[in-house]
């Protein structure tokens, strides 16, 4: 029989590398092809995993500054989804 050890690779990230994920991952859903309703469930999403990331007033400010003064990919949200 031969044991195979799996191993699970830890990342530390800094404060501002958790905030910076959480604004590209909201960045992601923000304008074309999704609805204002599917962008705004994942920047729910985003800044929960900052929330439970323990990230201060300060980084949640900025997180929706920043998510705030973004582009719309296309200029526009997507109409069409039935929202």
């Amino acid at each position: 029989m031969i044991a195979v050890a799996a191993i699970k690779e830890v990342v530390l990230m800094t404060d501002q590398e958790v905030v910076k994920r959480a604004t590209d991952f909201a960045r992601s859903y923000k304008g074309q092809p999704y609805s204002e309703s599917e962008f705004n469930e994942h920047l729910y999403y985003a800044l929960e995993s900052l929330v439970k990331a323990g990230a201060t007033d300060e980084q949640i400010k900025l997180f929706n500054k920043t998510v705030n003064n973004l582009p719309l990919k296309g200029g526009s949200f997507n109409s069409y989804s039935g929202d």
